[in-house]
């Protein structure tokens, strides 16, 4: 199950409730900085967009098969 938005940026792994927030509040640019988006599961483990989408769809939290998994697609009351 996905768990909660995260960027990995150097090794280390930082979470928020979007992408956008994570890179605001860690102060992470798009041109400067070399990072990954992804999410974490509900075992922490790292996965990109698009493991994220193919997991998210066999736990049943979207109801669609996608390419990538956005921080919009996982509703509030889904990420513990």
């Amino acid at each position: 199950m996905i768990k909660i938005p995260a960027i990995r940026k150097n090794g280390e792994i930082f979470t928020g409730y979007t992408h956008t927030h994570i890179m605001t509040n860690n102060k992470i640019s798009y041109i400067k900085d070399k990072f990954e988006e992804g999410f974490l599961t509900d075992k922490d483990v790292f996965v990109n967009r698009r493991e994220a989408a193919e997991i998210a769809y066999d736990c049943g939290q979207i109801d669609k098969e996608i390419c990538e998994l956005k921080s919009y697609h996982i509703t509030w009351k889904e990420i513990k």
